[in-house]
């Protein structure tokens, strides 16, 4: 909060002397290696991710890429998430595994990939551990994908159960109505927004402010 990244790479180094496997850790070095230090910052994140594989971490990847502008390289670390069940992997993630998937699956629909959405969905579908729950907002982002490639039954079949759904109970995904007139039609251009789940969702950051009432106790 300072910025101070020279100090920040500093830290995550010396943690990953004694917790080598720390995403956190990982995460920050590559992200405030200064530039000589870059290339192989990244090799190690990298390297990182592929020695502990999952969903989660490949995310971390990802966002990494996209902090940077690489959305081809996110894009490409995302289809290597999706081969992945969603599961929690680290104890202090910032974000439950659902919360992982919907910003993947929204980043996927923002660039107009239709199979990387799906193949996400897929993932999504399958989670295990504490959150092994099915996500409601799965049907838009299928529907929102079968609709871009021209499957329109399947897009129809989906908003209805996503619709059905947001009756029941409120749900993260957004602008439903927008998208089902869309599927209607039949615009495959159209490029699905499912907005924001809460305030402050796409604010990510390794390190979260502390909350001033934990730091005064």
């Amino acid at each position: 909060s300072l910025g101070r990244d020279g100090d920040v790479h500093k830290e995550c180094l010396d943690a990953l002397k004694h917790h080598p496997d720390w995403w956190c850790a990982q995460f920050g070095a590559a992200m405030y290696a200064p530039d000589p230090d870059r290339d192989s910052a990244e090799d190690s994140f990298r390297q990182w991710a592929d020695r502990t594989p999952g969903f989660v971490h490949y995310w971390y990847l990802a966002k990494y890429y996209r902090s940077l502008g690489r959305d081809s390289d996110a894009l490409a670390a995302l289809a290597e998430a999706a081969e992945y069940p969603l599961e929690q992997v680290d104890d202090d993630a910032t974000k439950v595994p659902h919360g992982f998937a919907f910003d993947a699956a929204t980043f996927a629909c923002k660039q107009e990939e239709p199979e990387l959405v799906l193949a996400i969905c897929e993932a999504w579908a399958r989670p295990r551990g504490v959150y092994d729950y099915q996500s409601p907002n799965l049907p838009a982002f299928r529907a929102a994908a079968f609709l871009a490639l021209g499957r329109f039954p399947e897009a129809r079949a989906e908003v209805s159960k996503v619709l059905a759904e947001s009756q029941e109970r409120a749900i993260w995904a957004g602008n439903l109505h927008t998208l089902e007139s869309a599927i209607d039609r039949g615009d495959q251009s159209f490029v699905y927004d499912p907005g924001l789940p809460y305030e402050g969702f796409m604010e990510w950051s390794p390190f979260p402010r502390p909350e001033l009432s934990r730091v005064a106790e």
